[in-house]
């Protein structure tokens, strides 16, 4: 059985519950059991069907005092497959942060803590609640760091920090990494919608096959136009010097359009920088372009998104993938809704390419006392043009009881 750092969010939320009653402090809780069929638990050309029974809790809080705040997220999923065509699993997700003012409005010491079950190989993009952990490996990253924000004057903000993180893994096919960075930052309101500032930074990582420096030099401005609407842009270069003796200089930049016209809200975005991989002993370059656009209804949503992004680097196969989806929500009465979600993910490297579509459909019928009860439906194809991969089906249909705190 898979047991993912449940520590953390324990003593997080045994922190949070003991609060002085001056701090304000939120929090949601729920645990839900359920089962589900699944026609192909391995992902697999040759398919095994199970039964999985399901136990879930979740916990939402977030605390914010005089010179502490808190933030955690935590959902726990045990999984029991029936007749033990896959071994049980106990997956952790969690996102917690806090932040102490050591010197009110100087010195800040920040930690945090991420949790997540990701693709082996990060090129492959988001992981989904059809996939199985099959080519996943569990990543926590942990940081923790001093920032320093002498104010110049009113409309100038400063930050001098120094940060260190962790990127582990369960897995000894993937590489842990240790990353230390310092940094500069200057941000200008020039006006009261426009912004402007600098980054400098230095960052140094090491694996136990390699290591390597990072210096990076970057720009930013932002301008909001609007009630909910807004641009942003930064641009700046990265050298990265590896213990192998050679070097690269690459551009970094971000940028995003954010625009409300009534119930329909568009977002741009572009995005270039090294993102962590587990397959790589070094980062890899990721480049993003992305659209969203999103429109509320009386009583539903639907949202199309677009995406196209490419990875590289020094020990990184190129890949390219090229993300669609479009997802509805919409509330059939005061108590049933409903979910559909469809989408593809079409990966190329090195001349060989997979296919990914997902199908999602879901009802969810809201009892008293705060209980809830779930139909869910999921789909899964992934077709393979290389032999190194295989092509197989996967249908998902279950049911979940749940009850909020």
């Amino acid at each position: 059985m898979r047991q993912r750092f449940l520590l953390i969010p324990v003593l997080a939320f045994s922190l949070l519950s003991s609060v002085p009653c001056r701090a304000e402090f939120e929090y949601r809780a729920s645990v839900s059991a359920g089962q589900e069929y699944n026609s192909n638990v391995n992902e697999s050309s040759n398919p095994k069907a199970d039964f999985i029974t399901i136990m879930s809790t979740s916990v939402q809080a977030l605390y914010a005092g005089p010179r502490l705040n808190t933030s955690v997220d935590y959902q726990g999923d045990l999984r029991l497959y029936d007749t033990g065509q896959r071994q049980d699993e106990l997956l952790n997700s969690l996102e917690a942060k806090a932040s102490f003012q050591v010197i009110k409005e100087l010195l800040l010491l920040e930690v945090a803590d991420s949790n997540h079950m990701v693709y082996y190989n990060a090129a492959k993009g988001d992981t989904h609640s059809a996939d199985s952990t099959e080519d996943q490996v569990n990543q926590n990253i942990l940081s923790g760091g001093l920032i320093l924000t002498p104010r110049i004057n009113d409309r100038t903000t400063t930050s001098l920090g120094y940060r260190v993180s962790s990127s582990l893994y369960d897995s000894n096919d993937a590489v842990n990494k240790m990353t230390q960075t310092a940094y500069a930052e200057v941000l200008h309101a020039l006006t009261p919608r426009m912004d402007i500032g600098g980054t400098l930074q230095y960052q140094y990582q090491n694996t136990s096959e390699g290591d390597v420096s990072r210096y990076m030099a970057s720009g930013v401005a932002r301008y909001t136009y609007g009630d909910g609407c807004y641009v942003f842009g930064r641009v700046g270069a990265v050298q990265s010097v590896y213990n192998v003796g050679s070097s690269t200089l690459l551009p970094v930049a971000s940028a995003g359009l954010t625009h409300t016209l009534g119930r329909t809200t568009f977002l741009l975005q572009a995005q270039a920088d090294y993102v962590d991989n587990p397959s790589s002993v070094y980062n890899s370059y990721k480049t993003l372009y992305s659209a969203t656009v999103t429109r509320t209804f009386e009583r539903g949503t639907v949202s199309a998104y677009a995406g196209y992004s490419n990875y590289s680097g020094q020990d990184t196969n190129q890949t390219n993938d090229l993300t669609t989806t479009l997802q509805g929500t919409y509330e059939l009465t005061p108590r049933l809704g409903s979910t559909l979600s469809l989408s593809r993910i079409g990966s190329v490297a090195s001349g060989d390419s997979a296919d990914r579509y997902y199908l999602t459909a879901e009802m969810r019928y809201q009892l008293p006392k705060d209980a809830s009860v779930k139909l869910y439906y999921q789909y899964k194809r992934n077709e393979a043009a290389s032999s190194g991969e295989s092509s197989y089906n996967v249908n998902i249909i279950g049911l979940a009881l749940s009850k909020s705190f």
